[in-house]
Protein backbone atom coordinates (compact mmCIF):
# COMPACT_ATOMS: atom_id res chain seq x y z
CA UNK A 1 0.00 0.00 0.00
CA UNK A 2 1.04 3.52 -0.81
CA UNK A 3 0.87 6.27 2.13
CA UNK A 4 1.45 9.80 1.49
CA UNK A 5 4.75 10.54 0.82
CA UNK A 6 7.11 14.12 1.16
CA UNK A 7 4.19 15.31 3.76
CA UNK A 8 5.25 18.68 3.14
CA UNK A 9 5.39 18.91 -0.59
CA UNK A 10 2.28 20.31 -1.89
CA UNK A 11 0.22 19.04 -4.65
CA UNK A 12 0.26 21.25 -7.76
CA UNK A 13 1.90 23.60 -5.17
CA UNK A 14 -1.45 24.44 -2.93
CA UNK A 15 -3.30 21.34 -1.59
CA UNK A 16 -2.23 19.77 1.66
CA UNK A 17 -3.01 16.12 2.13
CA UNK A 18 -3.23 16.05 6.11
CA UNK A 19 -5.63 13.17 5.92
CA UNK A 20 -2.89 10.35 6.61
CA UNK A 21 -4.97 7.74 4.27
CA UNK A 22 -3.94 5.64 1.99
CA UNK A 23 -4.00 6.94 -1.89
CA UNK A 24 -3.83 3.62 -3.59
CA UNK A 25 -3.13 -0.21 -3.44
CA UNK A 26 -0.74 -2.34 -4.91
CA UNK A 27 -0.80 -6.27 -6.82
CA UNK A 28 1.99 -8.44 -7.94
CA UNK A 29 0.49 -9.70 -11.60
CA UNK A 30 2.41 -11.99 -13.68
CA UNK A 31 5.38 -10.62 -11.27
CA UNK A 32 4.60 -7.01 -11.85
CA UNK A 33 3.76 -4.89 -9.28
CA UNK A 34 0.55 -3.06 -10.65
CA UNK A 35 -2.03 -0.69 -9.28
CA UNK A 36 -4.95 -2.49 -7.96
CA UNK A 37 -7.09 0.49 -5.87
CA UNK A 38 -7.09 3.72 -5.61
CA UNK A 39 -8.43 6.16 -2.96
CA UNK A 40 -11.94 7.69 -4.66
CA UNK A 41 -11.42 10.90 -2.35
CA UNK A 42 -7.80 11.72 -2.96
CA UNK A 43 -8.27 10.73 -6.80
CA UNK A 44 -10.94 13.20 -6.99
CA UNK A 45 -8.82 16.15 -4.92
CA UNK A 46 -5.96 15.30 -6.67
CA UNK A 47 -8.01 15.98 -10.19
CA UNK A 48 -9.73 19.04 -8.81
CA UNK A 49 -6.32 20.63 -8.33
CA UNK A 50 -4.89 19.55 -11.35
CA UNK A 51 -7.53 21.20 -13.23
CA UNK A 52 -7.10 24.62 -11.86
CA UNK A 53 -3.20 24.24 -10.74
CA UNK A 54 -1.89 22.25 -13.91
CA UNK A 55 -0.26 24.54 -16.11
CA UNK A 56 0.35 21.19 -18.49
CA UNK A 57 -3.37 20.52 -17.89
CA UNK A 58 -4.62 24.03 -19.36
CA UNK A 59 -2.64 23.97 -22.49
CA UNK A 60 -4.61 20.71 -23.32
CA UNK A 61 -7.99 22.28 -21.53
CA UNK A 62 -7.61 26.41 -21.69
CA UNK A 63 -11.02 26.80 -20.48
CA UNK A 64 -10.33 25.85 -17.03
CA UNK A 65 -7.15 28.28 -16.94
CA UNK A 66 -8.70 30.56 -14.13
CA UNK A 67 -10.53 28.24 -12.27
CA UNK A 68 -9.14 27.57 -8.34
CA UNK A 69 -10.20 25.62 -5.19
CA UNK A 70 -11.37 27.63 -1.95
CA UNK A 71 -8.98 27.57 1.15
CA UNK A 72 -11.34 25.13 2.73
CA UNK A 73 -10.96 22.63 0.06
CA UNK A 74 -7.24 23.19 -0.34
CA UNK A 75 -6.49 20.44 2.47
CA UNK A 76 -7.81 16.82 1.83
CA UNK A 77 -9.29 16.59 5.20
CA UNK A 78 -11.99 18.95 4.41
CA UNK A 79 -13.21 18.09 1.07
CA UNK A 80 -12.77 14.12 2.17
CA UNK A 81 -15.82 14.36 4.72
CA UNK A 82 -17.69 17.00 2.50
CA UNK A 83 -17.28 14.19 -0.63
CA UNK A 84 -18.52 11.34 1.90
CA UNK A 85 -21.76 13.19 1.99
CA UNK A 86 -21.98 13.09 -1.13
CA UNK A 87 -23.68 10.79 -4.21
CA UNK A 88 -20.23 10.42 -5.81
CA UNK A 89 -20.35 6.84 -6.95
CA UNK A 90 -20.26 6.66 -10.79
CA UNK A 91 -20.58 10.62 -10.86
CA UNK A 92 -18.37 13.04 -11.98
CA UNK A 93 -17.23 16.45 -9.67
CA UNK A 94 -19.16 19.41 -11.49
CA UNK A 95 -18.73 23.62 -10.78
CA UNK A 96 -20.97 25.41 -13.04
CA UNK A 97 -24.06 23.50 -13.28
CA UNK A 98 -25.84 25.08 -10.35
CA UNK A 99 -24.23 28.72 -11.13
CA UNK A 100 -23.15 29.38 -14.80
CA UNK A 101 -20.13 30.69 -15.14
CA UNK A 102 -18.46 29.44 -12.14
CA UNK A 103 -14.82 29.22 -11.73
CA UNK A 104 -14.33 28.31 -7.97
CA UNK A 105 -14.57 24.78 -7.00
CA UNK A 106 -16.35 24.89 -2.88
CA UNK A 107 -19.29 23.39 -1.52
CA UNK A 108 -21.48 26.01 -2.32
CA UNK A 109 -20.64 25.57 -5.94
CA UNK A 110 -20.45 22.16 -6.78
CA UNK A 111 -22.68 18.54 -6.88
CA UNK A 112 -21.67 15.32 -7.90
CA UNK A 113 -23.58 14.91 -11.23
CA UNK A 114 -23.88 11.73 -13.66
CA UNK A 115 -22.09 12.05 -16.91
CA UNK A 116 -24.75 12.42 -19.29
CA UNK A 117 -25.72 15.77 -16.78
CA UNK A 118 -21.95 16.26 -16.82
CA UNK A 119 -21.47 16.38 -21.24
CA UNK A 120 -25.03 17.84 -21.31
CA UNK A 121 -23.46 21.93 -21.09
CA UNK A 122 -20.31 21.50 -23.12
CA UNK A 123 -19.70 23.79 -25.96
CA UNK A 124 -16.30 22.51 -27.40
CA UNK A 125 -15.80 26.27 -27.86
CA UNK A 126 -12.89 26.65 -31.21
CA UNK A 127 -13.12 23.26 -31.94
CA UNK A 128 -16.66 23.67 -33.43
CA UNK A 129 -15.44 26.30 -35.88
CA UNK A 130 -16.96 29.61 -37.06
CA UNK A 131 -20.60 28.34 -36.86
CA UNK A 132 -23.05 29.34 -34.29
CA UNK A 133 -23.06 26.35 -31.41
CA UNK A 134 -25.69 24.20 -32.72
CA UNK A 135 -24.99 24.84 -36.15
CA UNK A 136 -22.73 23.41 -39.44
CA UNK A 137 -23.10 24.42 -43.15
CA UNK A 138 -24.64 21.81 -45.67
CA UNK A 139 -24.96 22.94 -49.62
CA UNK A 140 -25.24 26.63 -48.73
CA UNK A 141 -27.89 25.91 -46.20
CA UNK A 142 -27.10 25.82 -42.45
CA UNK A 143 -27.84 22.57 -40.06
CA UNK A 144 -28.89 22.52 -36.39
CA UNK A 145 -28.38 19.72 -34.71
CA UNK A 146 -27.74 18.63 -31.42
CA UNK A 147 -26.46 15.41 -29.59
CA UNK A 148 -29.54 13.90 -27.55
CA UNK A 149 -27.89 10.79 -24.91
CA UNK A 150 -24.78 10.56 -26.53
CA UNK A 151 -26.51 10.32 -30.32
CA UNK A 152 -26.34 13.52 -32.80
CA UNK A 153 -29.58 14.61 -33.87
CA UNK A 154 -30.61 16.65 -37.07
CA UNK A 155 -33.25 19.60 -36.04
CA UNK A 156 -33.75 21.16 -39.49
CA UNK A 157 -31.57 22.61 -41.97
CA UNK A 158 -32.06 27.01 -42.51
CA UNK A 159 -30.85 29.38 -44.61
CA UNK A 160 -28.64 31.33 -42.54
CA UNK A 161 -26.57 30.50 -39.40
CA UNK A 162 -28.79 33.06 -37.03
CA UNK A 163 -31.99 31.04 -38.15
CA UNK A 164 -29.97 27.72 -37.83
CA UNK A 165 -29.24 29.01 -33.96
CA UNK A 166 -32.49 29.49 -32.96
CA UNK A 167 -33.58 26.45 -33.84
CA UNK A 168 -30.85 24.67 -31.81
CA UNK A 169 -30.83 27.00 -28.62
CA UNK A 170 -34.54 26.01 -28.50
CA UNK A 171 -34.25 22.72 -28.76
CA UNK A 172 -30.93 22.24 -26.17
CA UNK A 173 -33.01 24.62 -23.76
CA UNK A 174 -36.66 22.29 -24.14
CA UNK A 175 -33.79 19.14 -24.06
CA UNK A 176 -32.00 20.49 -20.39
CA UNK A 177 -35.29 21.41 -19.21
CA UNK A 178 -36.40 17.87 -19.53
CA UNK A 179 -33.34 16.39 -17.94
CA UNK A 180 -33.48 18.81 -15.09
CA UNK A 181 -37.01 16.95 -14.08
CA UNK A 182 -35.16 14.02 -12.98
CA UNK A 183 -32.44 15.94 -10.82
CA UNK A 184 -31.99 16.35 -7.41
CA UNK A 185 -33.19 20.59 -6.77
CA UNK A 186 -30.14 22.22 -6.38
CA UNK A 187 -28.67 20.33 -9.67
CA UNK A 188 -32.93 20.81 -11.59
CA UNK A 189 -32.75 24.80 -10.83
CA UNK A 190 -29.20 25.51 -11.77
CA UNK A 191 -30.02 23.48 -15.21
CA UNK A 192 -33.00 25.33 -15.69
CA UNK A 193 -31.03 28.65 -15.16
CA UNK A 194 -28.67 27.07 -17.93
CA UNK A 195 -32.06 26.58 -20.16
CA UNK A 196 -32.72 29.99 -19.87
CA UNK A 197 -29.41 31.35 -21.12
CA UNK A 198 -29.72 28.94 -24.19
CA UNK A 199 -33.55 29.95 -24.76
CA UNK A 200 -32.31 33.50 -24.91
CA UNK A 201 -29.00 32.70 -27.11
CA UNK A 202 -26.38 33.67 -24.60
CA UNK A 203 -24.79 30.94 -24.61
CA UNK A 204 -21.43 31.18 -26.98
Amino acid sequence: MRRPKNKGKKVYGVGINDADCVTQRYEKIDGKRVIAWKCPYYTAWRSMLKRCYSDKYHRAKPTYAGCSVCEEWLTLSKFKPWMEAQDWEGNDLDKDIISAGNKVYSPETCVFVSRQVNNLLVTKGAARGDFPLGVSSSRNKYRAQCVVRGLMTHLGTCDTPDEAAIVYNKFKADYIREVALTQEPRVRDGLNRHADLYEKGMVK
